[in-house]
């Protein structure tokens, strides 16, 4: 998928601090926040805003709010730097602690994907300064999505009527109105977007329900005015104009009675438009469902076959490096892990192997706990994970072949029965050709329709040759799954990609890689059972019929 296809969204902070330190003699401190970001791997801090400067206040309430985008397979470091100001026009965007242009009050750092897992998306933060263990304070954030930024797929849905509309075919007849709406273009010139039917011999028309995409109306902005005429239909002539008025999407939305005006008769009343219902119609987004409290639960699947090579080799995929080096397996577990442990609330995750002999069993077990306990296999967070692996590749004997079946039906069992705000990620690393194909098929196939992704890591190095013809083909991209019985996937729930360990792509590249289809995945199980976000209850939003909605997911 290109990169500009990836959902993206807009999140907006609210900022306030609590017990700040007085840093002015004669005063209180006058704060001000900036906020940088850095992402992925970089080492630097990016400048993204600040809010205004209150003066002699200790405990602000930040009325500006700070927007940014949000990108959820990226590792996104937030830091809040609260300084003490006395010239605010003198702050350079990227501020440096304890210069002249302002004296720190004090530090915050918390992941995005943190906050945006958080309950109700706020994190407060204890501030660091100068002196470790000393008291300066908290900031608090609290994120949200930006609800009135437009999506490509906005639809307004309204209904317009007339009222006492002026006569056009003389004293004894009445007009036959239809309406057609306009934008203006950059150009200054109207642009037609929507045209009503003819409503005959009716100076109280209500015309059929009304769709326009938003983005054609008025570019999604709510308040942004379009043109709307109202005509009176004549067989053998020019269309009379009855009236017009210029108005915009919130206006329909608060139900405003729209004036007409004759242009050639201002002063005369030619009557009005009324909206009795104006929805907007729009694709839910992976916010939307992750702000009701949708966790993510993270499975790990570990491939011990021989072809791996025993962990005492230094050519193996499992080579356990005495200088402490990562190899392929330990790579994957982390970029994938911290990108997605932050929206899990516990941190557990179930750390599975297959393809091996475990320790006291005799023949190769393809779902095994990497802790010995079946019942229950989770560890607690990235370190328990790469401490489990570590554990399993001395205690379990390496075999084959490499099934998968197995570790999709276990996490399957686990989505069926879990909560419908529980969505599961099975993550599966492997170094070759799977040897259960159809079995796999079959269970992919089954799991589409749970609350579920897949997402397999094909693990090599310069040693290993990257052979993945049948993952690709799982990936269902180019062609969708079909099972042995003929049934077809729901939907696409696995995305496959090769890591070739050594070989130049870094941890964060690797969990763009393997994580970036997981929204849409996501917003593609809940739309398909018509889950609408609980936030919309009680606005003018509404979801888009589910088909629809459906297509248009599959189109980003």
């Amino acid at each position: 998928m290109d990169d500009n296809m990836i959902p993206k969204a807009r999140v907006r902070f609210s900022i306030s601090c609590s017990k700040l330190r007085n840093k002015d003699t004669l005063s209180k401190s006058d704060p001000m926040v900036i906020v940088n970001v850095r992402s992925g791997n970089n080492n630097d801090f990016e400048y993204v805003g600040r809010t205004e400067w209150q003066r002699d206040n200790l405990n602000p309430t930040f009325n500006h709010k700070i927007d940014m985008d949000y990108t959820f397979e990226t590792k996104q470091m937030l830091r809040f730097i609260v300084i003490d100001v006395d010239d605010p026009n003198k702050v350079p965007e990227k501020y440096v602690p304890h210069s002249k242009e302002g004296d720190l009050l004090g530090m915050g750092e918390v992941l995005m994907s943190t906050l945006m897992g958080s309950r109700n998306q706020t994190a407060t933060m204890k501030l660091t300064g100068q002196k470790p263990g000393k008291d300066y304070g908290t900031v608090t954030i609290n994120a949200e999505q930006m609800a009135d930024d437009a999506r490509p797929d906005d639809a307004l849905v309204f209904h317009l009527f007339g009222r006492d509309l002026a006569k056009k075919d003389g004293p004894l007849g009445k007009s036959d109105p239809f309406l057609v709406l306009s934008r203006t273009t950059l150009q200054g010139q109207k642009q037609e977007v929507f045209k009503t039917e003819v409503v005959k011999s009716d100076l109280n028309p209500s015309w059929k329900p009304i769709r326009v995409n938003m983005i054609r109306l008025c570019n999604g902005d709510l308040d942004a005015k379009f043109h709307v005429a109202c005509y009176d239909w004549d067989r053998l002539s020019s269309n009379d104009l009855i009236g017009e008025v210029d108005c915009c999407v919130q206006d329909l939305l608060d139900g405003k009675t729209l004036i007409l005006v004759d242009p050639s008769k201002p002063d005369k009343n030619v009557g009005s438009l009324g909206c009795d219902k104006a929805t907007i119609l729009r694709l839910p987004s992976f916010l939307d469902y992750l702000t009701e409290g949708v966790d993510l639960y993270l499975n790990v699947g570990v491939d011990f076959t021989l072809s791996n090579g025993e962990s005492s080799d230094p050519t193996s995929l499992h080579y356990a490096d005495p200088t402490g080096a990562w190899n392929a397996y330990q790579e994957s577990i982390i970029a994938v892990g911290e990108v997605l442990l932050p929206y899990d609330k516990d941190g557990k995750v179930a750390a599975l192997g297959y393809g091996g002999i475990p320790s006291g069993e005799k023949a190769a077990n393809f779902c095994f706990a990497l802790n010995g306990n079946e019942s229950a296999p989770e560890v607690q967070g990235v370190q328990g994970v790469l401490d489990a692996y570590a554990s399993g590749i001395k205690s379990v004997k390496l075999h084959g072949p490499t099934n998968l079946a197995p570790l999709i039906e276990r996490a399957g069992m686990i989505a069926k029965e879990t909560s419908r705000r529980s969505y599961q990620v099975l993550m599966i690393m492997t170094d070759g050709e799977i040897t259960d194909m159809v079995k796999t098929v079959d269970a992919i196939v089954a799991s589409s329709e749970l609350p579920m992704s897949i997402v397999i890591v094909g693990v090599g190095n310069e040693h290993h040759p990257m052979e993945f013809a049948n993952m690709k083909i799982l990936d269902g991209d180019e062609k969708g799954l079909v099972d042995s019985n003929c049934r077809a996937a729901q939907r696409d729930i696995v995305q496959f990609v090769p890591f070739c360990h050594g070989r130049g792509m870094s941890q964060a590249q690797l969990a763009k890689a393997v994580l970036h289809e997981i929204p849409m995945q996501m917003v593609q199980h809940y739309v398909a059972r018509g889950v609408k976000p609980k936030a919309w209850q009680g606005t003018h939003f509404d979801m888009l019929p589910v088909q629809e909605a459906l297509a248009a997911v599959a189109n980003e």
